[in-house]
């Protein structure tokens, strides 16, 4: 019937005019997703009011008790380069009721990334047997990595103990070539894989150096790196295996 609400997964007849709000909680319990059938489909991701207001409701609570308000959100990956509907509509509203700083958690790297680009491909092969070659743009440039939950440590430092209108660099202060971590990931395989250069993923232009220093925010806050560049990789590793394989178990089931 039109308007009415049915579980995720159920199949419908593709020839109604049927609307269908379709929720599950594979996700996030707060994403609704609404399916017009029939000649035009309507694809569109909102959040689900009730839980909403529930968030709303706990940051105006926190927003009468602190100074600071800091509200983490976990986000699953989203093609593109934009925010999803529903989340921006999440954010603005949650600023509105009084949060300071949204922070997005989680360990999902969009794979477009080098780093998470090269670890799909790479755990492909192991988990597959596909190709024996990976694909990347110029790996010979230096740069400044550090773990999502060392940054997320440092913001929180910078929240309770930063002076208003400083500017503090969050970095680790070391430098490595991509294709040094390239090779590591490589390395957690146990695969012999090839790096291949694809001149299509190439940037017009790359910086071959980009380096912080963190000396400031350390010297303020006694904030330090926690969580080596090797433990992130294999952290990163293996969460790509783990996604990859869900992914190949949900195909083979279709």
């Amino acid at each position: 019937a039109p308007g009415a609400h049915r579980p995720m997964g159920h199949n419908s007849p593709p020839d109604t005019d049927t609307t269908m709000h379709l929720t599950g909680f594979d996700n996030c319990a707060y994403k609704y997703l609404k399916v017009i059938l029939g000649d035009k489909t309507e694809r569109r991701w909102y959040p689900y009011q009730p839980d909403l207001d529930g968030f709303l409701e706990r940051i105006r609570d926190a927003r009468r008790m602190a100074q600071w308000v800091v509200v983490a959100m976990h986000n699953q990956d989203w093609p593109g380069d934009e925010p999803p509907e529903h989340a921006v509509t999440m954010y603005h509203a949650m600023i509105d009721a009084g949060a300071d700083i949204l922070v997005g958690t989680g360990p999902h790297q969009d794979r477009k990334f080098v780093l998470s680009s090269a670890a799909s491909q790479i755990a492909s092969i192991e988990l597959y047997d596909g190709e024996t070659a990976i694909y990347t743009g110029n790996l010979d440039v230096s740069r400044d990595y550090l773990d999502v939950r060392d940054h997320a440590r440092a913001l929180v430092l910078l929240v309770k103990r930063g002076n208003t209108g400083e500017v503090y660099n969050i970095c680790s202060g070391k430098v490595r070539t991509i294709r040094d971590l390239v090779q590591f990931l490589i390395s957690l395989s146990k695969c012999p894989i090839e790096i291949r250069i694809d001149p299509a993923l190439e940037r017009a232009i790359d910086i071959p150096l980009l380096v912080g220093s963190p000396e400031k925010l350390m010297t303020l806050t006694g904030w330090k790196p926690m969580i080596s560049l090797e433990d992130s990789l294999r952290d990163l590793y293996g969460e790509i295996k783990v996604r990859l394989a869900a992914e190949h178990t949900t195909q083979k089931a279709a």
